[in-house]
Parts: C-alpha cells; sequence; structure tokens
C-alpha cells in the first residue's frame, strides 16, 4: 500500500478531507473513519475517478462516524482550563491520560480513585480513544451479563447469545432466534437505564 496526498469532498455541505491508500491486496473500495480522518482504501484495479461516487453514495455513514469521531476525540481535547471527563454509570469522571516511554505492549484502562486512567503504551499502533471504547464495551458486557443472571432465573428463559453493538436508534433488542444485542453506550448512563 502506498498513501496519497489529501484530497477535500463536500458532502452534505461539510468540506472533508480525506486519504486515498492504494492497495494491491485490496478487492473493492473501502473507506475507514476514525481520529486520524477519513482514509479510501483504493484497489490497484479501480480507478481515482470512482472515489468521489463512492464517498457520495456512503455519505450519511461517513458523516455518522465523523460525528462520533470528533466526541472521542472531543474528550482528549477540552475546552481549555477544564479537565476531560466522560459519563461512566452516570456520573461524570475525570479521564487522565498518561504517556509511557517504555515501548511494547498494549494500551491500558483502570477505573482508579474515582478517575478512568488511560495508559498509552509507547509505540502502541492502537489510538487511545479506540482503547478507551473498548475498555467501555468491555464494561457494559459485565453489566449486562450480572443483570442478565438476575432476571433470567425469573423469566425461565436463557438468550441464544449477548451481542454488545453499536447501534443507531435503539439501547438493546432480542431476535427471533433469542439473541439479545444491546448499545455498549448504556454503561455510560445511570444503574436505573442500564437495568
Amino acid at each position: 500500500m502506498e498513501s496519497g496526498a489529501t484530497n477535500i469532498i463536500t458532502l452534505h455541505s461539510r468540506k472533508i478531507e480525506y486519504r486515498v491508500t492504494r492497495s494491491k491486496g485490496a478487492r473493492r473500495l473501502r473507506v475507514q473513519v476514525g481520529p486520524r480522518g477519513v482514509q479510501v482504501i483504493r484497489p490497484a484495479s479501480r480507478s481515482e475517478e470512482e472515489i468521489a461516487p463512492f464517498l457520495r453514495r456512503n455519505e450519511a455513514w461517513i458523516l455518522r462516524q465523523i460525528e462520533r469521531a470528533e466526541e472521542l476525540n472531543a474528550i482528549f481535547s477540552p475546552p481549555h482550563g477544564r479537565r476531560p471527563a466522560i459519563l461512566f454509570r452516570g456520573e461524570s469522571t475525570p479521564l487522565r491520560i498518561v504517556h509511557s516511554l517504555h515501548r511494547g505492549g498494549q494500551n491500558q484502562i483502570k477505573l482508579q480513585n474515582g478517575e478512568i486512567l488511560v495508559l498509552c503504551a509507547a509505540g502502541c499502533r492502537t489510538e487511545a480513544a479506540r482503547s478507551l471504547e473498548n475498555w467501555l464495551r468491555k464494561e457494559a458486557r459485565a453489566a449486562i451479563r450480572a443483570h442478565l443472571a438476575a432476571i433470567l432465573p425469573r423469566v425461565k428463559r436463557s438468550p441464544g447469545k449477548l451481542y454488545i453493538m453499536e447501534q443507531r436508534t435503539k439501547w438493546g433488542n432480542c431476535s427471533a432466534l433469542g439473541n439479545l444485542s444491546f448499545n455498549w453506550r448504556l454503561i455510560m448512563a445511570p444503574e436505573f437505564v442500564l437495568r
């Protein structure tokens, strides 16, 4: 893969910068949105002219992902003079980011002394925001499993599978197969909402 220059496209009256990465192994056009911006993966067999129509077809999804990335970035760069904080179990919880000088390993997240501590390992390729989201997902799974353990004996049913997802319009649902899906952001809500 080789990275290209920064390009600009207007999506829903908003100018979006994106980078194009050419890939010999890719089979189709793909777009990735994260803290570092928008990146289009272009197979060697596809032309540059196909990128703009592709981005316009996926405009709504791209803009939603950009908003999500901006929300996460706001956590790590709060307004001047304010300490970063996020909602955790319904409480505004201080967030502290510590960058390690030691190479190797993965980022670690800890809840200690009433704050969420993000320990960023030197050389780790995972963004701190992604590590925090993964930790929140694990916390949501643990909390939801605990609630299910209390509820399931009363209803005398067991779910097929348990999914922790990122639904945009609901907190959770049960499929016809009995699989339960919950929104990971429930861990940010007060306990009564999660319950």
